[in-house]
């Protein structure tokens, strides 16, 4: 009898001439818990693409009601068949990938699984049943495996740091993974000398996603570009973007120090050519002039340039 089976009776009664009444009773049948099981996932929030994951099979029986056999299935597929009627337990594979799954522990109700190399497509849901013929019992048990896919370094390209004169745009690119399930995303820092520095309004970024072929469904890639019409101030900046995520890495870091730990990537600095050649001239105008030296005519007028750029 499986257990919690639900039995009723129906009673039939003649009541007056070519009419009946139909009375149903119904009768809960409460039978013995003869076995105890749970199943779960060791790592139930932390289980990162790429890396294994344990599904633990548990069980308890009284000693006349020993199980026989257990299985194991994957989105109600079965991947795991093991004889548990007496120790060692052994375990065969349902599937033609024998290497994916392999038993990590086995002991007196107890088998535990280890998930090999975990992809997108081993996220769902694992159950563990068990059960004997004589008498029919059977327990299951099941629990959800998710998968977590942490934020990528990222990738710079595209990055214009050299104008040839004030007014003009810097550009550059970065793209990323922005992690999974809870996404994350690219923010921009500028700095002048190594130290935060504030740039106007006029720094432009857009973001959209970015997927590549080889991508599967947890794999969420956004590529952020950024544009800034530069002026005299915004020599020697440098631009850095950094990937943050909820569950990874909740917030930028203070600077790009090590790409790898700080998840960033940063440009070269800026070089607006124009202010170099005006400092150029400023520097060269005025020593010729403590020289006592009169300048040249391209000297003058480089200087004459170089001042009228101030203005």
């Amino acid at each position: 009898m499986v257990l919690g089976e639900l039995c009723f009776f129906v009673v039939a009664s003649l009541e007056r001439k070519y009419k009946y009444t139909v009375h149903v009773y119904f009768v809960s049948v409460q039978l013995p818990l003869s076995l105890a099981f749970r199943v779960r996932s060791s790592v139930t929030d932390e289980n990162i693409k790429e890396q294994n994951a344990e599904l633990v099979c548990s069980w308890s029986s009284n000693a006349s009601e020993t199980p026989q056999q257990l299985s194991v299935s994957f989105n109600n597929i079965s991947v795991l068949t093991c004889d548990v009627s007496d120790l060692p337990y052994n375990c065969t594979t349902d599937l033609s990938s024998t290497n994916k799954y392999e038993i990590s522990n086995s002991a007196s109700g107890l088998v535990s699984f280890e998930i090999h190399n975990l992809e997108c497509s081993d996220q769902g849901t694992y159950s563990c049943q068990i059960y004997r013929e004589t008498p029919t019992l059977q327990s299951i048990s099941s629990s959800v495996l998710s998968i977590k896919v942490p934020p990528s370094v990222p990738k710079l390209s595209n990055a214009e740091t050299d104008v040839p004169d004030k007014g003009v745009s810097i550009r550059a690119t970065c793209k990323a993974v922005v992690g999974y399930p809870n996404a994350g995303q690219i923010v921009w820092k500028s700095f002048l000398n190594g130290k935060p520095f504030h740039v106007d309004p006029g720094l432009i970024v857009t973001s959209l996603k970015a997927p590549e072929p080889a991508d599967d469904r947890c794999t969420l890639r956004v590529e952020s570009q950024v544009a800034l019409k530069v002026n005299a101030t915004h020599q020697n900046m440098t631009l850095a973007c950094f990937v943050t995520n909820p569950d990874f890495h909740p917030s930028a870091a203070h600077k790009c120090t090590n790409p790898t730990t700080d998840l960033c990537s940063q440009t070269n600095p800026v070089n607006v050519v124009s202010v170099i050649t005006r400092d150029v001239a400023l520097i060269g105008g005025a020593k010729a002039w403590h020289a006592n030296r009169i300048l040249t005519t391209v000297e003058l007028t480089l200087v004459i340039l170089a001042w009228k750029k101030l203005l």
